[in-house]
C-alpha cells in the first residue's frame, strides 16, 4: 500500500520513477512492483545507515 501511495503521488522520486514506466508502455502491475522494490531497496539502506528519508537524495 505504501508504494501505491507513492507511485500515484504527483511529486516523489517513487511517482517519478513509475510515471517513467507508465510512458515505457509497461503494465500497471509492473511499474507498482518495480516501486515496490526501490521502495524497499531505499528504506533498508535508510535503516543500515541510520538515516532519514530525505525529499532530495544526495
Amino acid at each position: 500500500m505504501a508504494a501505491a501511495v507513492a507511485a500515484f503521488h504527483i511529486i516523489g522520486v517513487i511517482a517519478t520513477h513509475y510515471s517513467q514506466l507508465i510512458k515505457c508502455r509497461k503494465p500497471a502491475k509492473v511499474a507498482l512492483v518495480t516501486c515496490m522494490h526501490k521502495l524497499i531497496v531505499r528504506l533498508n539502506a535508510m535503516l543500515a545507515k541510520g538515516h532519514t528519508w530525505e525529499i532530495e537524495p544526495a
